[in-house]
């Protein structure tokens, strides 16, 4: 067998490997593997676009601490005590702890923004 017949057979070889049906026609099943893949390249382009654009926005992550822990609190308390209220009162520790924030600046003392823990303050 001549160099450019073994290549040609190669070649055969691959672009079969690559086919989607199999010499009788019938559709070839993707492996498990094979689907698992297939589902989690997009997840994982999107999460390295996220990841990429939030890098940019590394300056907010103080502010959605604070607005994570602010939502599950409120969450909380509306358990206990309606949604009005736990907005009302978790509003009102905020602005409490921003007085406390002033303060400390004002002192000239590095400190972070408040994370709230429900049931505690």
């Amino acid at each position: 067998m001549s160099p450019m017949d073994e290549n040609q057979n190669e070649i055969a070889r691959n672009e079969y490997a690559q086919k989607q049906y199999a010499p009788d026609g019938r559709p070839i099943e993707p492996t498990l593997g094979q689907k698992i893949k297939k589902f989690f390249a997009p997840v994982g382009v999107a999460f390295l676009l996220c990841l990429k654009y939030l890098a940019k926005l590394k300056f907010l992550l103080p502010f959605l601490k604070t607005g994570a822990t602010m939502l599950i609190s409120i969450w909380a308390y509306a358990i206990y005590w309606g949604w009005q209220f736990a907005v009302g009162f978790v509003l009102l520790i905020f602005v409490h702890e921003c007085g406390h924030l002033i303060a400390a600046k004002w002192c000239k003392l590095k400190v972070t923004t408040p994370a709230f823990i429900p049931f505690v303050g």
